[in-house]
């Protein structure tokens, strides 16, 4: 087989910038390196045929009629239907379905491999039909790596333009093969067809070559995709198994609720909400729900609810500390009705731990019951009977906003609540509020709640 110089070394060239790129790509860390050494190998294996052909083609040694494929100067051209069938092996590689099923299609072309290599120690056989396996061959192991290219799953757009190019180049490579096959069957196949049907094989084996090195492109995409499914895979069984625990804390006979890191109510389950009201799940700050706070419902183990009506309802309180999927810590609150206990109550209202709040208790008829420290250091300067007395007449003693007072006595009187701005003598403000509340056994008291401002 003869072909001029200038085609061979053009072919040579070409597929030297090819290996020079894929170098300087992995030198960079532009490409992963997986699969590195079977491109390589690929593309060496390529090489091998053309460079048999330049150094010994012109020289050609004398051959016995027993040495098969003597018209292809040598047995080198196996090394191309070797490549092809690494080629057609790692195109499996991005879509791991059926991934045995595809992997055995590479080695369909082996029994023909087998039947060349019996005759060709056969004598007195022709060459002429060891040719015509050999390019059947090519024939075959090309239209195994076209089913791959068909059956493989093109998500992405980087892997739909791969294989597109990478068939429309196997169908001109089967082309080529079935007219080599055909004009050897018909016994025309003559020096120049031969030469210039391996020039184009040539050009096809470049083309090629490019397409190689480009598929570490299709490999990383298909990895990324597979990530993206896993993770999708993964949120949907977690999401499955978050309805399916929500739905079993939702109807598990307790009451139960969910605080998150800020106090506020994040999840209610249907014993709660039926006995809290549906208002319960809208958000809402622990606080603003019952009549403790956070630290002394965990302090005390005891919850007092403050119904709609202004009611007040005491549970036995068992906590756990949760982490949600951000590491956020979370608390689960578990509660059991049990029997008001006044006294403690008494003790958990009062117990402000806050030096710019003053929080207390006063009877039905607005006489101070029971008052936080706070309220002592308030008053106690101007008032050295600050326990005890009408609470109009202690904040009448500390303020002069007397119309703001009035406001709130008589607001108090007709509504569940009352809030007023006081400018205290300090030069400081008192935001006051006051709630009726009502014990189990209907007793009238008020919630006195008062924040300073400093000024």
């Amino acid at each position: 087989m003869h072909l001029d110089k200038f085609s061979l070394i053009s072919f040579f060239l070409a597929c030297s910038v090819f290996f020079i790129i894929q170098g300087l790509q992995l030198t960079y860390e532009r490409l992963s390196k997986e699969m590195i050494f079977v491109k390589a190998l690929i593309g060496i294996s390529l090489l091998i045929h053309p460079l048999g052909i330049f150094f010994f083609g012109e020289n050609k040694l004398e051959v016995t009629a027993i040495i098969p494929l003597q018209d292809l100067d040598d047995s080198l051209i196996f090394f191309d239907i070797f490549a092809l069938m690494l080629l057609c092996a790692i195109l499996s590689y991005p879509d791991r379905k059926n991934l045995w099923k595809r992997v055995s299609i590479v080695l369909i072309p082996l029994p023909l491999f087998f039947l060349i290599a019996h005759i060709s120690f056969s004598e007195g056989i022709a060459i002429r039909e060891l040719n015509i396996l050999v390019s059947l061959s090519f024939v075959i192991i090309l239209g195994c790596i076209f089913y791959q290219c068909t059956s493989s799953s093109q998500k992405s757009l980087v892997s739909r333009k791969f294989f597109i190019n990478l068939n429309l180049l196997l169908v001109a490579a089967i082309t080529l093969w079935s007219i080599w096959v055909v004009l050897q069957i018909q016994d025309k196949f003559n020096f120049v067809a031969h030469s210039e049907l391996f020039f184009v094989w040539l050009v096809i084996k470049t083309v090629l070559l490019a397409l190689v090195f480009q598929f570490n492109y299709v490999v990383d995409e298909s990895r990324r995709i597979a990530s993206r499914d896993s993770v999708i895979r993964e949120l949907k069984t977690t999401l499955a198994e978050t309805a399916v625990m929500k739905t079993v804390l939702y109807d598990f006979p307790a009451f139960l609720f969910l605080t998150n890191k800020d106090g506020r109510v994040i999840f209610a389950n249907k014993v709660a909400l039926s006995n809290f009201g549906t208002s319960f799940m809208e958000k809402k700050n622990f606080d603003s729900v019952f009549m403790d706070s956070i630290e002394e419902a965990i302090t005390f183990s005891r919850l007092t609810y403050k119904d709609p009506n202004n009611s007040l309802h005491m549970f036995a309180v068992r906590t756990e500390k949760i982490l949600d999927d951000k590491q956020s810590q979370c608390m689960l609150w578990m509660l059991r009705h049990i029997d008001f206990d006044f006294e403690l109550f008494c003790r958990s209202v009062i117990n402000n731990r806050e030096s710019f709040k003053v929080t207390g208790l006063l009877d039905h008829n607005f006489a101070i019951y029971r008052m936080s420290s706070t309220w002592r250091k308030l008053i106690s300067p101007v008032d050295k009977f600050f326990h005890s007395g009408v609470i109009w007449d202690k904040l009448r003693i500390i303020s002069e906003s007397y119309s703001e007072i009035t406001h709130i006595e008589n607001t108090i009187s007709t509504s569940k609540r009352a809030t007023g701005w006081l400018l205290i003598r300090t030069g400081n403000a008192l935001v006051v509020t006051l709630e009726k509340i009502y014990s189990p056994d209907k007793r009238l008291f008020y919630h006195l709640y008062a924040r300073l401002i400093l000024q």
